[in-house]
């Protein structure tokens, strides 16, 4: 009998457990489950974990992990709006694509462990309040206090943010950038590496699929950990 049950103290071990079967590809699921407001879900087949629906406080971020069976039930539960996005496995698309008129974007999970890192100066540095209002202007959102700018010119060209981090791993994402000014990545990962590579083991990258910004992470030391669908709402 299938059950939908909200995701508790009672049993983070197991969803642990659960997501321990891609542990750098569901490595913001973790965080955001350590931080559940109450808003994530945890789909059962027979007293058996057969799906996770994870999703931040502010529902505009969601995560699913699972098998087909339990995204059907999983996304019963699911409101995607403007503002919000999911991730999923490929292999949910045709079931996402029945309930929401939606666009995609592949998403790359890449891995760099931190004892293997060469270790590379970047000259990148943390937003600050006087960023804000260009950083707002020039990509449509706002800062973390621990997002990462490149500037050129006095110009913002490249941003990341790291989304959480632990002991064990240290999660980026939200990176974007000029047109033609990949490269400023590089420096902004590698001021992140710098920083964090006493406080974890690992760093796991998530970028919009692009060959030249894969090609960046891999000369930086990255290994490919899996690879995800982003989803939005289509206008």
């Amino acid at each position: 009998m299938v059950s939908v049950i909200p995701f508790n103290t009672d049993n983070t071990y197991l969803a642990r457990e659960f997501l321990m079967k891609d542990p750098y590809k569901n490595a913001r699921m973790y965080s955001l489950l350590e931080n559940d407001r109450g808003n994530s879900l945890i789909i059962y087949d027979g007293g058996v974990i057969r799906g996770i629906l994870a999703v931040d406080e502010n529902k505009m971020e969601m995560w699913f992990y699972g098998n087909r069976g339990s995204f059907k039930v999983a996304i019963e539960n699911i409101d995607l709006n403007n503002n919000s996005s999911l991730f999923i496995d490929s292999k949910n698309l045709d079931i996402a694509k029945r309930k929401f008129r939606i666009q995609c974007s592949p998403v790359l999970a890449m891995r760099l462990k931190i004892r293997d890192y060469v270790c590379k100066s970047g000259n990148a540095r943390k937003v600050t309040l006087e960023d804000s209002k260009e950083y707002v202007a020039t990509f449509g959102v706002v800062p973390n206090e621990n997002t990462f700018i490149k500037t050129l010119d006095g110009k913002i060209v490249g941003v990341a943010s790291v989304l959480s981090y632990n002991i064990k791993i240290c999660v980026i994402g939200c990176i974007k950038y000029d047109m033609g000014n990949e490269e400023s990545i590089s420096d902004i990962v590698s001021s992140i590496v710098n920083e964090y590579k006493t406080l974890t083991e690992n760093i796991v990258v998530y970028v919009v699929y692009e060959e030249k910004l894969k090609d960046i992470l891999e000369k930086q030391g990255f290994a490919y950990s899996g690879e995800l669908l982003k989803l939005y709402k289509s206008e």
